[in-house]
């Protein structure tokens, strides 16, 4: 329960976050986007539908044909986002119209970009879905297996491009330069938190090394089986996942035992299991 209301929460404030973003930085400087808002821009450029009006029927018809082809449970995720972004959408330009901020292009282009990503990042780590156009290309993927990442980009691309008659040539780039800020944002927001680091130490005194790390900084290991490059020797490595701050006791630890020792470190986005989505196993002493 705790867990559906936290999601539920963070949602909501995800398409704040978006909708202020838009609101803020992109319409007032006439800045295009992809996306079901980058399409509402174009049809209120074009015909002169209302912004947020536009939105909510691109969102409504997504979702009817996300639910269609992707079930119910996906439909549960999405339907908040598809009601609540038209709405603080909505109330963020009554906000903006009647403050009337105004900022460097500049400064537009990279904070909408941020804002952007902050905000879609924050509703698809929750599993859910912002509406609009991200659910053509799920669709997409489930059916052909095109990579969806590839597919958002490219829908997006096509959509600024669709508008590139409503603006000039510089803000056309500076728009295609917010398409790159929101979607490096995006994946930061995704992989917040979760980052980790992997360690494989090659040594041939892999059992000291071993004892060493479960006793002192109490992290789960793998052993891997390696033959030596030099020697064609057969031995052990021992790999573990654990965080940048314990990483310089590690690297000590390892040159108190083995000075020699060759030591591959790198990052990973995601670790699940035990110590790290599961409670630790406490080691007897």
């Amino acid at each position: 329960m705790k867990k559906s209301l936290s999601s539920f929460i963070i949602t909501i404030i995800g398409n704040a976050i978006l909708a202020l973003g838009v609101t803020l930085f992109i319409s007032p400087t006439h800045l295009i986007m992809g996306g079901g808002t980058g399409i509402a821009f174009a049809l209120n450029h074009y015909i002169g539908i209302d912004i947020s009006l536009a939105v909510l029927v691109i969102n409504i018809i997504t979702f009817i044909i996300g639910f269609i082809f992707l079930g119910k449970k996906f439909a549960a995720l999405t339907i908040v986002s598809t009601l609540v972004y038209p709405f603080f959408l909505e109330i963020s330009q009554q906000i903006v119209g009647l403050y009337n901020p105004t900022f460097d292009l500049i400064i537009n282009t990279i904070f909408g970009g941020i804002f952007i990503g902050l905000g879609i990042g924050l509703v698809i780590r929750q599993g859910a879905s912002t509406g609009g156009m991200d659910i053509p290309p799920i669709i997409l993927n489930k059916k052909l297996g095109i990579p969806t990442s590839v597919l958002i980009y490219t829908f997006d691309f096509i959509i600024i491009m669709s508008q590139a008659f409503s603006t000039d040539f510089q803000n056309l780039l500076y728009s295609l330069i917010i398409l790159c800020i929101s979607s490096i944002t995006l994946d930061r927001t995704l992989m917040l938190g979760s980052t980790q680091t992997q360690v494989v130490i090659i040594s041939p005194k892999y059992t000291e090394i071993n004892h060493w790390i479960h006793r002192n900084i109490n992290r789960g290991t793998t052993y891997l089986e390696v033959t030596t490059g030099l020697n064609n020797e057969r031995q052990k490595a021992v790999m573990c996942i654990l965080s940048k701050r314990q990483l310089r006791a590690l690297n000590e630890g390892i040159a108190s035992i083995d000075p020699t020792a060759f030591t591959i470190i790198s990052n990973v986005h995601e670790v699940r299991g035990r110590g790290f989505t599961l409670p630790n196993i406490d080691l007897p002493l």
